[in-house]
This record gives C-alpha cells, structure tokens and sequence, in this order.
C-alpha cells in the first residue's frame, strides 16, 4: 500500500508543475477566403494554429513564422 500513497503524492505534486503553458504557436497553417487562391503564398487571408485554434491575420501569421528562433529561445 505505501508504493501506491507514494505514487499519488509525487503526481500530485507534479499537477502543479503541469500547469498550462501558453501556446507557442508553432504549427501554423494558411487559410484563404477562396478555393482559386489555394496555393498562391499572396493571396493567404489568415493562419490558424493547429494546436490552440488560434487565427491570425495574414500579417500576424507571417510575424510568427519569421522569428522561430526567438520562440525556442524562450523555453
């Protein structure tokens, strides 16, 4: 009995440390407004994460594909 009582106390401790960490955004995908710009790099009118969800603008979606660097850096 102690190995189980043990056991839930040491993941019980780690629940704390498993709080939610913020989305780094890294898998973004492009989204356009119409079927005959699929493709064309130009024409993108969003992104959307594929791990939260998340839409941004075109502009946005491209801030965060150009400084990868900077997001690993941080953690």
């Amino acid at each position: 009995m102690g190995l189980f009582s043990r056991k839930r106390r040491d993941h019980d401790a780690n629940a704390a440390s498993d709080a939610p960490r913020e989305c780094q955004h890294t898998t973004l995908a492009p989204r356009w407004d119409s079927a005959a710009d699929m493709g064309k790099t130009d024409k993108v009118a969003r992104y959307r994460c594929g791990s939260c969800r998340a839409e941004f603008s075109a502009a946005e979606g491209e801030a965060l594909i150009a400084r990868p660097l900077e997001r690993d850096a941080d953690r």
